[in-house]
């Protein structure tokens, strides 16, 4: 035999008993944000949103594009091999920006 039994009123009381998973705020803040943004929005907002910081990050890349290569060309080979085409600035800058 594998696991408690439990009576009936047993299982009942400790399914009453048990916590759902949005409830404990599992998610981070962000992420529950986010999920509310998008559930509490229309589809034609909330794309004009992501192009619009899809857009951002472009124009970010495209200035950061000097410094990327800077950064790059400093890098031992072992590093360039395994960076090579990240843009880690661009990244640095975007974890900033959203509070991550």
């Amino acid at each position: 035999m594998v696991g408690t039994w439990h009576t009936l009123m047993q299982f009942v009381e400790e399914a009453r008993n048990v916590t759902h998973p949005m409830d404990e705020n599992a998610l981070e803040q962000i992420t529950r944000n986010a999920i509310e943004y998008v559930a509490c929005n229309p589809p034609e907002l909330v794309s004009i949103e992501r192009k619009k910081n899809l857009l951002k990050a472009k124009i970010l890349a495209k200035q950061l594009e000097g410094q990327e290569k800077k950064l790059h060309e400093n890098f031992p080979d072992s590093i360039k091999k395994v960076v090579q085409g990240k843009k880690i600035l661009l990244w640095q800058k975007l974890f900033g920006t959203s509070r991550i």
